[in-house]
């Protein structure tokens, strides 16, 4: 999966010729502005979800999930619940099996977690009658 931080440097490699081209912005603001945004972008980590998809080889139903862990919480502790998760039920059907209560003890400390995992099982539950899984 190509990641959010390697589409944001490809995109500010990109954009830069263009923006320079502006006739409205001087060369010089354009590319130091530009400059610093590489460097600030080479310090930043790499987001909790993409993390997840590639450790977990881009699987979609597990990308949906951390996503939906990833609403309002910070990335280290959207990593650590949802691997929690994922340890406890990898796929639609298991989550769906679980208890509310579960979810919510398996995602804690995530902002939201009781109604997140109130959504989880609901998704998991959809996907499962729309999809069979």
């Amino acid at each position: 999966m190509y990641g959010v931080i390697a589409r944001t440097r490809a995109l500010i490699g990109s954009t830069i010729d263009d923006q320079m081209r502006s006739p409205d912005t001087p060369r010089w603001r354009v590319a130091r502005v530009m400059q610093r945004l590489r460097v600030s972008i080479r310090s930043m980590a790499e987001p909790a979800v993409e993390k997840i998809a590639e450790e977990e080889q881009s699987d979609p139903f597990k990308v949906l999930i951390a996503t939906m862990l990833s609403a309002q919480t910070r990335d280290p502790v959207t990593l650590e619940a949802s691997k929690r998760l994922f340890t406890r039920a990898g796929g639609p059907r298991e989550m769906a099996g679980l208890r509310v209560t579960t979810l919510e003890r398996l995602i804690y400390p995530v902002s939201f977690y009781r109604d997140k995992a109130r959504h989880v099982k609901r998704t998991c539950r959809r996907l499962l009658d729309l999809h069979g899984g």
